[in-house]
């Protein structure tokens, strides 16, 4: 089930419904959790079964490790925890992957192995809700937390279905204290919930569906090298594809859950406004962002913390969220790519001080173009099939061409009109939260945006289209 459809229109009324009706609280909390449970089993029943696992494994785990007064104890408690999570993680998301290059290397030494079709369904956004349960059991053994013994609680931080699938990620500590008692839910809220789910589902009808998907699908639909400015337009299309699309589900899952009292965390804030990688991570998909640097980064880096050993952090930490996005050589390269621009920073700031540059408004303005180019045109590696698509997208920029496939003079102007709009969108916002900058907008002139919005939504008229990262 997704947002962008019908389906998900009668679901959500059906639960707003019977949710605003006048139930003690548990009664609330336990209705929605079963319908989380029917919202992803809407998708493949037997696979809410993955999920009750995972439940119950990091509920017993998490009050093990906190009653638990041995060292060892907890540990092994923390490692069953990671082992079930992790294993399930990596046997559906990367079992084929590591499969499929061990029959490569054994190749090489002139043994032939045919394995079985690799004929398993990878559960949806079984990377965001493993992450979100070992946050409870990480958290109880650094102490951060106490395990909560509500098990209904717990049941539905796991499974809450606005966020179940591609995030945002909360951490146990922030939401479920939202779960004690029944929220309080405010006109002004509600209002702000439907506004940011209209937006979101503009997001992703419009420009991610409609303007930049075609153009995407049609160039990496081709094959050899292709000419260069048909290749920087796919990759712009392709960066606000992605964009538009998770941010416009981020947006539709905070706007849900305002509707319904709840708090999730803010997932993008102006990206296309960053100066250098760092800051560009500390705005695209934060939630992921926040929860590698806490539960990864900040152990690698260990606590010498010199710039050598924070740089190699910076990227091993970077290649594995890359890893985390896909199971492919071409995401383990964009994450690494991402590390070395992060750890290139580090360097300059720390050993020759040419970050003091940023300081004028003029090298501020080259600066943030050299990012946005760059971040921009290695999305090939993002969206690329396989090595040799992406090998021949990077080619492009330097050999003539193989492949004369052009886009239409259209295309050119729709992808670079929709991307200018919404760079400058994000310099409105990158300094000032999108919720303040409306607070001094007109209420007829919001009304009249909605309503533009929502007309453009059935102007496109598809619904059902996938979220991108559904896959992850």
């Amino acid at each position: 089930m997704v947002f962008n459809s019908y389906t998900f229109v009668a679901f959500i009324l059906i639960v707003f419904f019977l949710y605003f009706q006048n139930f003690n609280w548990r009664i609330k909390k336990l209705f929605i959790l079963v319908m989380s449970y029917i919202f992803y089993a809407a998708w493949n029943a037997p696979y809410v079964l993955i999920i009750i696992f995972s439940t119950v494994v990091d509920y017993v785990a998490a009050r093990k490790i906190a009653s638990s007064e041995s060292l060892m104890a907890r540990r092994a408690w923390l490692a069953v925890s990671l082992t079930g999570n992790l294993g399930v993680l990596s046997f559906f998301k990367y079992g084929e992957f590591v499969r499929d290059n061990f029959v490569t290397l054994v190749a090489q030494f002139g043994i032939t192995y045919e394995p079985a079709a690799w004929n398993i369904l990878l559960p949806v956004g079984i990377s965001f809700y493993t992450f979100q349960t070992l946050t409870y059991s990480l958290d109880t053994y650094h102490r951060r937390m106490t395990p909560n013994h509500n098990f209904l609680d717990f049941a539905l931080f796991v499974t809450y279905f606005p966020q179940l699938v591609a995030g945002p990620i909360v951490r146990a500590r922030t939401f479920m204290p939202q779960l004690a008692k029944m929220p309080k839910i405010t006109a002004e809220n509600f209002g702000w919930g439907l506004f940011l789910f209209v937006l979101g589902l503009f997001e992703k009808t419009v420009l991610a569906d409609a303007i930049f998907g075609p153009v995407t699908d049609r160039v990496f639909e081709q094959e050899g090298t292709l000419p260069i400015l048909t290749v920087m337009t796919a990759n712009l299309a392709f960066l606000g594809q992605v964009f538009a699309d998770f941010s416009g589900y981020s947006m539709m899952a905070i706007g849900v859950s305002l509707c319904m009292g709840f708090h999730l965390p803010e997932n993008f804030r102006g990206p296309f406004a960053s100066i250098g990688y760092r800051e560009i991570w500390g705005r695209w998909h934060i939630s992921m962002s926040e929860w590698f640097r806490d539960y990864l980064y900040n152990y690698v880096k260990s606590e010498k913390r010199s710039v050598y050993r924070t740089m190699w952090a910076q990227i091993v930490t970077m290649t594995l969220i890359g890893l985390w996005h896909g199971a492919g050589w071409t995401f383990v390269l964009w994450g690494f790519y991402n590390g070395m621009f992060i750890a290139l920073e580090l360097f300059l700031r720390v050993k020759i001080g040419a970050w003091r540059i940023w300081s004028l408004g003029v090298s501020k303005v080259g600066l943030w173009a050299f990012t946005f180019f760059m971040f921009s045109q290695s999305t090939f590696l993002f969206r690329s099939k396989d090595m040799q698509q992406a090998y021949d997208m990077l080619a492009s920029f330097f050999v003539t061409p193989e492949n004369n496939f052009d886009l239409t003079r259209l295309d050119f102007v729709l992808v670079g009109g929709t991307i200018s709009a919404l760079i400058a969108s994000h310099f409105w916002i990158k300094h000032v939260p999108l919720r303040e900058r409306f607070v001094v907008v007109p209420m007829p002139v919001v009304a009249g945006l909605v309503g533009l919005m929502l007309t453009c939504v059935a102007m496109v008229g598809r619904g059902g289209h996938g979220f991108i990262y559904f896959q992850f």
